[in-house]
């Protein structure tokens, strides 16, 4: 064989070596395609999870959350008992009670505004002010309870401070802490007095529909040098019972009782 014929040869024999494997391509193309797929699948599963979270509560749920409002450094009183036609409603303990009824009272309807809104006093909270039925606290507003520092709003989820949102819009799932608060931005908000009621829920329902009033609670109103009270909310009035004599009635028999003898 000449030099031409062997240098023919080789060259075929390099491309025969460098030629793909039609088989090895096969194989890349098939892991390529499950591991898209196992992509997907992971997405479509943390979707659907996320689907059902923002759902709930779902009719015949029983959750709880504590929540309480912190004013310059002093806890609100909690709500009293009440109730509403949606199932989100007071035990008078510092929880949130998610009971929904209706599905008006499912997932997100199941805020800490829907608690506070339906309790019958003028609560309303957004990203830079609280509003109390006592007065409305803006941020920069001094808290003289803290060396007249000012303060801002500021909201937590089991103690992790929260930079994005509206405490107000927050639906809590069962079993979380949520605490709002008015203070400087270097004061330790910590927990709501009414974490202690998680571990032990009254689910006592509420008697009645009279709304109780508001325990009087000392609240520093900015700007002020003395503390102000929340105003006083009517009283229920109770009905005289029908088997109890009124005093005319009392009167009456005694004078009827003398005149026969």
């Amino acid at each position: 064989m000449g030099k031409a014929s062997r240098s023919k040869q080789l060259r075929k024999d390099s491309a025969t070596d460098f030629k793909p494997n039609t088989g090895d391509r096969t194989w890349t193309i098939v892991v390529g395609a499950l591991a898209i797929v196992g992509v997907v699948l992971i997405a479509m599963v943390a979707t659907s999870k996320k689907n059902v979270q923002a759902a709930a509560p779902l009719l015949g749920d029983h959750w709880h959350a504590a929540v309480g409002i912190n004013i310059c450094g002093t806890w609100e009183g909690d709500l009293p008992a009440y109730e509403t036609t949606v199932g989100i409603h007071s035990h008078g303990d510092g929880l949130i009670h998610m009971h929904p009824y209706k599905t008006d009272g499912e997932g997100d309807n199941a805020s800490v505004g829907t608690f506070y809104s339906s309790s019958g006093y003028d609560y309303k909270i957004t990203e830079t002010s609280i509003k109390t039925p006592v007065a409305t606290y803006k941020d920069g507003d001094k808290c003289e309870a803290l060396d007249n520092k000012p303060g801002k709003v500021r909201w937590y989820v089991d103690g992790v401070e929260q930079t994005e949102g509206n405490a107000w819009d927050y639906a809590p799932f069962d079993g979380e802490v949520v605490a709002i608060a008015f203070v400087p931005e270097d004061y330790s908000v910590g927990q709501p007095p009414s974490v202690t009621a998680l571990a032990n829920p009254s689910d006592v329902e509420p008697s009645g529909a009279t709304q109780t009033v508001l325990p009087e609670q000392t609240i520093v109103v900015p700007g002020e040098t003395s503390a102000s009270t929340a105003p006083d909310v009517a009283t229920p009035t109770t009905a005289v019972s029908a088997s109890s004599p009124t005093t005319t009635e009392v009167e009456t028999n005694t004078a009827t009782t003398s005149a026969l003898r």
